[in-house]
């Protein structure tokens, strides 16, 4: 997930490398798990969950983890909802999502 570059005053450590120019927030993998960029406090909720790990890159700054991938439709409709507080973090607006 790329955020578009019209975008302004987001969160230098809300994006994936290679800086300066990426705009990269997220993304999946072929598992079902993903990378994703998200607040500190948001990154407590998933660790202590034990719902995902540090990537290698969070020692260089970068609030990048990898969620684990949903094993169920609830555990699918909370990557959902980690997946609108990344676009949240780096966009400063809140989303709604609809079901």
């Amino acid at each position: 997930m790329w955020l578009d570059e019209k975008v302004k005053n987001t969160p230098k450590d809300g994006f994936m490398p290679p800086p300066p120019n990426s705009r990269e927030f997220a993304h999946l993998h072929k598992d079902g798990s993903i990378h994703v960029c998200l607040p500190p406090k948001d990154i407590e909720i998933i660790f202590n969950a034990k719902w995902g790990e540090p990537h290698p890159y969070k020692k260089h700054g970068v609030n990048e983890i990898l969620v684990y991938a949903p094993q169920n439709k609830a555990e699918l409709n909370v990557l959902k909802r980690i997946i609108i507080a990344s676009y949240e973090y780096v966009t400063n607006e809140v989303y709604e999502l609809v079901e």
